[in-house]
């Protein structure tokens, strides 16, 4: 019986080491800001019940499941960082392409002018100064870093 119990509490160990490194090294600040409850439980809960996962080896190998992003917050959080610190080209003209809707799908396509563009989100950031750290603010953003040379519509960030 002592020996089922070292043999546990070994893989208990070796379980958490393992799956610490990962938290460690392969996890960044966006999955602790957004998924830190997840990711603990997760880890505690693979820990004290690892004997399961010998029915899937490949999550101790690949600890990505393990901690997987499940409503992929932390994901766009981090798509749009990037777009604040590095935004994608932007010329004169932007196209902006509508997505389908929830009940009906509905399509438009359009090209604006950038500069009036800037324009209409300087006037609504003016009303409402809350919205400069939001979408508004990183559209802005990317007009103010436009290109006017550039002669091709350019693409809105999907983001």
């Amino acid at each position: 019986m002592m020996i089922f119990f070292y043999v546990y509490c070994g893989g208990a160990l070796l379980v958490a080491l393992r799956l610490g490194w990962h938290m460690i090294f392969k996890l960044d600040r966006y999955d602790w800001y957004y998924n830190k409850g997840d990711i603990w439980i997760s880890f505690a809960l693979s820990v004290v019940l690892w004997p399961l996962m010998l029915i899937k080896p490949r999550n101790l190998i690949d600890q990505r499941k393990l901690f997987e992003d499940r409503f992929g917050i932390a994901a766009r959080m981090r798509v749009r960082d990037e777009l604040w610190e590095n935004p994608p080209p932007c010329g004169s003209v932007i196209f902006y392409r509508q997505e389908h809707g929830h009940y009906e799908e509905t399509y438009g396509e359009f090209l604006f002018s950038a500069a009036e563009v800037e324009q209409a989100l300087r006037g609504r950031l003016k009303e409402s100064p809350n919205l400069s750290k939001d979408d508004e603010g990183a559209i802005l953003n990317w007009l103010l870093r436009r290109d006017e040379s550039l002669t091709h519509s350019t693409d809105v960030p999907s983001e």
